[in-house]
């Protein structure tokens, strides 16, 4: 090969341009409408994630912290219960030998065996309770979030559809009747119309016929009981 040459790719990758220009026109329409809800809705979630990350973290230590604390308590348990009736026993054999403050002292180590049991069983509903309050806030703020920026979202969104269905169908109309006219049969005698007003109400579903499950649709929209 000679220096000079250059050497040229063997694949011919296709531009995103290129590639969009082979979708459908649905397709297209598609895409721009999951672009358009994402870009409606996506504050939400990013708002409400910022907010509970931190709590959602806490959340997950404290669910941990319980479940340690709840089987540390489920394993001491049964010791103490046994150092507890051994415990008894030596506080009955100090009472009948008369050795009271022996047998209260066996008595206090008896109650502190038995708070140090209460004191992680405690700690564990404790931790159980925050791990509830977090759960709430959490909650909360998802509708405080929505509540913020739903006024929002619904303005957009009609503005949106003002223009992807009423200025599309009046765009698509006017091009039909210049179609039409750019013919010149409007001109003749006697003038031909093929693109009638008639025309134009089949550009929407109906409520009759393969349209009526999208006319249905629209009604629920636009209707919605108000």
């Amino acid at each position: 090969m000679n220096e000079n040459e250059t050497v040229q790719p063997t694949d011919n990758p296709q531009t995103v341009a290129e590639q969009d220009s082979e979708a459908s026109p649905l397709e297209v329409v598609k895409m721009a409408h999951e672009e358009l809800a994402e870009s409606l809705t996506g504050k939400l979630f990013d708002t409400v994630s910022g907010l509970n990350a931190p709590l959602s973290k806490e959340r997950t230590a404290k669910e941990a912290e319980a479940q340690t604390l709840r089987t540390q308590h489920a394993e001491l348990q049964p010791r103490v219960e046994a150092q507890q009736r051994i415990l008894a026993g030596e506080v009955d054999r100090a009472v009948a030998e008369g050795r009271d403050d022996d047998a209260e002292a066996k008595r206090q180590e008896s109650a502190e065996l038995q708070n140090n049991l209460g004191n992680i069983l405690a700690q564990a509903e404790s931790a159980e309770q925050r791990v509830k309050e977090l759960a709430r806030k959490m909650g909360q703020n998802y509708i405080e979030v929505y509540k913020s920026h739903f006024p929002e979202i619904c303005s957009q969104c009609i503005l949106a559809e003002m223009s992807l269905v009423f200025q599309l169908l009046n765009k698509v109309w006017s091009e039909l009747l210049r179609y039409q006219g750019e013919s010149g049969l409007l001109r003749g005698d006697p003038p031909v119309v093929f693109c009638p007003d008639s025309h134009k109400q089949l550009l929407t579903p109906d409520d009759r016929g393969v349209g009526r499950l999208q006319w249905q649709s629209l009604a629920d929209w636009f209707g919605g009981g108000r």
